[in-house]
C-alpha cells in the first residue's frame, strides 16, 4: 500500500467525501449520468447505518488527509508541484498506481475535517476558484491521456453542467427546495462552471 486515506467529517459528525475517480473520461461520464452521486449516497447511507466497511481501493484519496508510506513518496517523487491548488493529490495517486502501489480508503477510521476552510470558506465558490478547479483538471488530463481525451471531457463537463443548471431551474418553477448538500457547487455555481469549461481551450 502506497497511501491511505481516512473518512473525513464535518465538525458535526456528518459524513463528508473522502476520496474519488480520478477526473478524465470515465469520471466525467459517471458523474454525467449520476453514478458518481449514487456511488456517495450509498457510502453515506452504509457509513450512518452500517458498520464501517474495510479498506478498498479507489481512484484517488482526498489530500486532506494522507497516510503516505515514504518508500512510495520516494519513489515516484512526491508531489508535482505544477499543480498549484487542485488534483495535486489525484496526480500523486495516479502515478503511485502507475507505480505500482495502492491507493487505499479506509472508513473505519475518520476524522474532522473542515471542508472549504482554505478556499470556499474565503469566498464562495467565485469564478476564480471554479477556473482554478478546472484548469487544473485540464493539467492533470493533458499530462496523463492522449491529446484527444481533453475536448470530449470539456463536452462532458459542459453537459453535466446544463444538467444540473436545468434540474435546478425546473425546482424553482416547481417551488421545491433543491437539495444542496454541503461543500457541493450550489446550484447556480453550475451554470457558471458550464461557461468556464467552454472558454478553455483544449
Amino acid at each position: 500500500m502506497g497511501v491511505l486515506g481516512s473518512q473525513e467529517l464535518f465538525p458535526d459528525g456528518s459524513w463528508q467525501r473522502s476520496y474519488g475517480a480520478i477526473p478524465g473520461l470515465y469520471e466525467a461520464a459517471q458523474t454525467l449520468l449520476g453514478v458518481t452521486s449514487l456511488i456517495y449516497l450509498a457510502d453515506r447511507i452504509s457509513w450512518r447505518y452500517l458498520s464501517p466497511r474495510g479498506a478498498k481501493r479507489v481512484g484517488y484519496v482526498d489530500g486532506a488527509v494522507m497516510m503516505i508510506r515514504r518508500a512510495a513518496f520516494d519513489a515516484i517523487g512526491g508531489f508535482d508541484h505544477k499543480f498549484h491548488f487542485y488534483c495535486e493529490d489525484a496526480d500523486f495517486c495516479l502515478r503511485l498506481a502507475h507505480a505500482g502501489w495502492e491507493v487505499v480508503s479506509m472508513p473505519s477510521v475518520s476524522v474532522i475535517h473542515a471542508r472549504g476552510g482554505s478556499s470556499t470558506k474565503a469566498e464562495g465558490y467565485s469564478d476564480r476558484l471554479l477556473r482554478s478547479l478546472a484548469s487544473a483538471q485540464r493539467q492533470l488530463i493533458k499530462k496523463h491521456n492522449p491529446g484527444w481525451h481533453l475536448p470530449l471531457h470539456r463536452q462532458l463537463c459542459i453537459l453535466h453542467a446544463r444538467k444540473m443548471s436545468l434540474i435546478y431551474r425546473l425546482l424553482r418553477v416547481l417551488r421545491l427546495a433543491p437539495y444542496e448538500p454541503r461543500a457541493s457547487m450550489p446550484a447556480l455555481a453550475f451554470e457558471r462552471w458550464g461557461h468556464i469549461w467552454a472558454e478553455l481551450s483544449d
